[in-house]
């Protein structure tokens, strides 16, 4: 008995030597969600993965706020978020043609303590690999508060279109 708690007590003493290194780790194990959105990053971890309306969902947070990612499915591609970049979509979206709730790929961040939330209007996911149980990826593009939509301009229409992404990010989800 007493060589089985010596044994347990040098690998957890090892192991917590060896985890205090590695977030990156501690990211894979349990999904996140990291990103930049204008310059400032944020670290969400715990992120979790769902088929929900046929529809893949992977969604995190914590006490500082959430996000979610909504894709058409979670096979591996890319895929267009928001209304793409071309220049009908997203001229109709901006002159108020197109609901921002009603777009099948999107990043919606939800910043706790603000009245805003930011929607990537324009840009791509791109799904590196996928399983029955996980989900990996990267995403870019540009996001804006969901209360500007409506002002949108000249300036905001050309980063779409040239792909000058405010918001660029990575996660890895497990399936609930």
């Amino acid at each position: 008995m007493k060589k089985l708690f010596l044994l347990f007590a040098l690998a957890v003493t090892s192991l917590m030597f060896w985890s205090c290194d590695d977030n990156e780790l501690t990211d894979e194990l349990t999904g996140t969600v990291k990103f930049t959105l204008d310059g400032q990053s944020f670290h969400y971890t715990g992120a979790a993965m769902t088929n929900a309306a046929g529809k893949c969902v992977v969604a995190t947070g914590n006490a500082q706020g959430a996000v979610t990612i909504t894709l058409e499915n979670s096979e591996v591609g890319t895929y267009k978020l928001g209304v793409g970049q071309s220049l009908d979509a997203v001229t109709s979206f901006i002159s108020g043609g197109l609901n921002y709730e009603n777009l099948t790929n999107t990043v919606v961040f939800y910043p706790f303590g603000s009245d805003n939330k930011y929607i990537i209007i324009g840009g791509t996911c791109n799904v590196t690999s996928s399983s029955s149980t996980k989900v990996k990826g990267t995403f870019s593009g540009v996001a804006v508060p969901v209360s500007e939509i409506s002002s949108l301009g000249a300036n905001a229409l050309l980063s779409i279109l040239t792909g000058s992404a405010n918001m660029v990010g990575e996660f890895t989800a497990y399936k609930l």
